[in-house]
C-alpha cells in the first residue's frame, strides 16, 4: 500500500475513534460506571454477593451505546479502583437515579395503595436500592418496611411489608420476569433504613 494511502486510512480510523470517544458532535461524553442487580444467569464475573440472596448478584457495570455492559476480570483490573471507592461512586449515582423517579402509585377500588412501580430507561435504574434516599422516599406511603422486587433492569416493584399485599400480585411480577429481555430475578428483598437484604423468593415457599 502507497504511503498516501496508509495516510488517508489512519485519518478515518482517527475520526472514527475520535467519534466513539468523544461522540459526533466532538465533545467528550462521559461514561457512567456504577452497580446493577443481577440474575446469576447473566454469570457475571466480577461480583458482590447479596445477603441472603440465592439467584441475585451486586455486579459493576458500565453505560455504554445500548445499555450497560457488566465489567470482565480484565477490563476491572485495568480500571484499577479499589471496591469500597468504587462503592462510594455508585452510591452516588444512585443517589442521583433517585432524585428523579417518578413513581406509579397502583390503589385499590377504595383509593388504598397497593404497591409503586419504578420503570425507567435508566441503566441504572435497579442501583437505586442501595441508595440511603430510597426508603425515606416511600416511607410515608409505604411503610418503615418495604418489599422491593427487580423482575428486570428497568423495572422494581415496592410494596407495603405489612399486610401481604406482595403475595396477591406476585404470580404477574413472575410472569413479567419469565417474558422479559433483560430478567434480573423474582427474589424479594427487604428494604427499611437498616438497608436491603433478600428474605424469599416469589413462587417459592
Amino acid at each position: 500500500m502507497k504511503s498516501g494511502s496508509c495516510k488517508v486510512l489512519a485519518a478515518i480510523c482517527f475520526s472514527i475513534l475520535i467519534g466513539i470517544v468523544n461522540g459526533q458532535d466532538g465533545k467528550e461524553k462521559p461514561v457512567r460506571r456504577g452497580l446493577v442487580f443481577e440474575g446469576k444467569a447473566e454469570n457475571p464475573k466480577v461480583f458482590s454477593s447479596i445477603d441472603g440472596a440465592k439467584s441475585t448478584m451486586l455486579v459493576p457495570a458500565y453505560e455504554w451505546e445500548y445499555g450497560v455492559r457488566l465489567f470482565t476480570k480484565e477490563s476491572w483490573n485495568e480500571l484499577g479502583v479499589e471496591w469500597n471507592a468504587y462503592l462510594a461512586q455508585a452510591v452516588a449515582l444512585a443517589d442521583s437515579v433517585v432524585e428523579k423517579l417518578e413513581p406509579e402509585w397502583v390503589r385499590d377500588p377504595r383509593g388504598v395503595i397497593n404497591y409503586a412501580i419504578l420503570k425507567s430507561d435508566d441503566p441504572f435504574l435497579s442501583s437505586v436500592l442501595i441508595s440511603k434516599k430510597l426508603q425515606p422516599l416511600f416511607k410515608d406511603k409505604l411503610g418503615e418496611n418495604i418489599h422491593v422486587v427487580i423482575p428486570d433492569r428497568k423495572t422494581l416493584y415496592l410494596f407495603p411489608a405489612e399486610g401481604g399485599k406482595l403475595s396477591g400480585f406476585g404470580p404477574a411480577i413472575v410472569e413479567k420476569f419469565k417474558k422479559s429481555r433483560n430478567p434480573v430475578s423474582v427474589e424479594v428483598f427487604l428494604l427499611n433504613s437498616e438497608g436491603y437484604k433478600v428474605i424469599g423468593e416469589l413462587g417459592k415457599k
